[in-house]
């Protein structure tokens, strides 16, 4: 993955999968999931953007979710639940997805947020991440 701080600002662990979550610029949120998310996972997720939200008015979300399995279908729920809440803040949500289940997921939410892109490599995803980290960064911060 691109690098990105190598803490990050809050994480969830459980024995099925992981969930770490960067702001690496402004109105700027990433996401990696392995294993399965949980909905405490997804939770962790939803409070960071909800905070990014309220302190930027706007987000844009990366989620590095090829290495995910599987999601607990209360996830999948709470995420886009919480996106729809905030739709009009919500620049857009981009994914790197491996599983068909996870794909399916994404396409379902996303007949309702219609803001997603899947991108179909790493080197697309992380170029379109690159681009966003530099268009957010303030001049002198890199």
């Amino acid at each position: 993955m691109l690098a990105l701080p190598t803490q990050p600002l809050q994480s969830h662990w459980c024995n099925k999968g992981t969930v770490n979550i960067w702001c690496p610029a402004p109105a700027l949120l990433v996401t990696c999931v392995t294993g399965v998310l949980v909905e405490e996972g997804a939770q962790a997720i939803e409070e960071v953007m909800l905070r990014r939200v309220a302190a930027d008015g706007r987000v844009l979300v990366f989620n590095d979710w090829e290495a995910m399995t599987d999601y607990e279908h209360a996830s999948r729920t709470r995420l886009t639940e919480a996106t729809m809440s905030v739709l009009d803040a919500i620049e857009g949500g981009h994914f790197l997805l491996g599983s068909k289940v996870v794909v399916f997921g994404v396409q379902v939410a996303n007949t309702a947020i219609r803001k997603l892109t899947v991108h179909p490599s790493r080197a697309l995803f992380e170029r379109a991440l690159q681009d966003a980290i530099r268009e957010r960064t303030p001049v002198g911060m890199t």
